[in-house]
């Protein structure tokens, strides 16, 4: 996925998945991240090997992305 802030050019990243968690750090737009889980409008994301969560409002995602996910939600990995 890649970082694209709905409210300007950084989106933070939080130690737990609501805004008032702790913030990280912040990722600039245009940053590429790995998406490890999806859950309530919340990504946990890795990036450089540390973890934490982001708004999925902040992430887009490419279609090979979108149609992998919506293949594992369809049973596609045994």
């Amino acid at each position: 996925a890649r970082v694209e802030s709905a409210n300007d050019e950084r989106a933070a990243v939080y130690d737990e998945d609501y805004e008032d968690a702790e913030v990280l750090g912040h990722l600039a737009d245009g940053t590429t991240v790995e998406v490890l889980q999806t859950m309530d409008g919340w990504c946990l994301i890795r990036y450089m090997g540390h973890e934490g969560y982001m708004a999925g409002e902040d992430l887009t995602f490419d279609d090979s992305v979108m149609k992998a996910q919506e293949d594992l939600g369809e049973g596609g990995l045994s």
